[in-house]
């Protein structure tokens, strides 16, 4: 799966309304990694490598342990 861009502004926007889950693209644990330790508080990162992967998250098992 490809990286995405703006991962900032998408924490951000998940902090807005909320979210606790984020799931990205194992490619950007990067970005997440360089994001400021109390934009990330309280967020679960979920990285995944392929799209079937997505839906066992959101869909299924994976992701609420």
């Amino acid at each position: 799966m490809l990286p995405i861009g703006g991962v900032r502004e998408k924490v951000l926007a998940a902090q807005r309304y909320r979210l606790r889950r984020l799931v990205l693209p194992a490619e950007n644990r990067r970005d997440v990694e360089e994001l400021k330790p109390e934009l990330v508080k309280g967020f679960k990162f979920i990285y995944v490598e392929t799209f079937p992967e997505v839906f066992d998250v959101v869909f299924g098992r994976k992701g609420r342990r």
